[in-house]
């Protein structure tokens, strides 16, 4: 595996997802290096690996994201707290939470205790809630944004599969709007497709993941 070239100016921008489970440690190493070399702002990684990054990127300005509740977010709210809480010890500097699909079609004060319950777990540290955008409803995105507003967490991590919202800068402008200013939001792109990486800053995000 190796980072894909793209605009240096975009790189302050970017984040690359490691998920990979044949990536052996000298491969990891690597790619580490190569984030640190492209100037990227961060990695996300599986909370078992948060460790071997932190080693392997130490004196870089490089971000450890932890990955929680990944690949689907089905797992138990305790689950997730203690994954969440063993990733922060490991050294991540931030957390990403996956939300669940079935969570957001369920019981509304079952879902906001469960996310409440993993925040105050983090204390003061920067946590992200994620979701699959082209998974969702109509009503399942109400009910994030409503989700969002009412626990306040700093970031929200819109994930797409590649050509399934061309309108994507669109959405996020919209879902800009509706949420605190206060609540940052990162996007994903190509990074084959620099203008869609323009248009997605340029509408609100903060981050881009890149979709590799």
């Amino acid at each position: 595996m190796s980072i894909p070239e793209f605009s240096v100016h975009l790189a302050r921008w970017c984040e690359l997802p490691v998920f990979s489970a044949r990536l052996v440690p000298k491969d990891f190493k690597d790619l580490c290096a190569q984030a640190a070399d492209r100037g990227l702002a961060g990695l996300v990684v599986p909370s078992g690996r948060v460790m071997e990054a932190r080693t392997y990127l130490e004196d870089t300005e490089v971000k450890v994201v932890a990955a929680i509740g990944f690949p689907a977010g089905a797992m138990d709210a305790d689950v997730k707290r203690y994954e969440a809480e063993a990733a922060l010890d490991n050294g991540a500097h931030e957390i990403e939470l996956l939300v669940g699909l079935h969570s957001l079609g369920g019981d509304y004060p079952t879902l906001t205790r469960e996310l409440r319950d993993v925040i105050e777990a983090l204390d003061e540290a920067p946590i992200r809630l994620s979701v699959p955008l082209h998974q969702l409803q109509p009503e399942e995105t109400e009910r994030f944004v409503e989700v969002v507003q009412e626990i306040g967490p700093d970031w929200v991590t819109l994930d797409y599969a590649p050509g399934s919202m061309p309108s994507l800068p669109l959405v996020l402008q919209t879902l800009r709007k509706r949420i605190s200013a206060k609540v940052q939001i990162k996007g994903h792109a190509l990074p084959s497709d620099p203008g869609s990486m323009e248009a997605l800053l340029n509408a609100g995000a903060m981050k881009l993941g890149l979709i590799v």
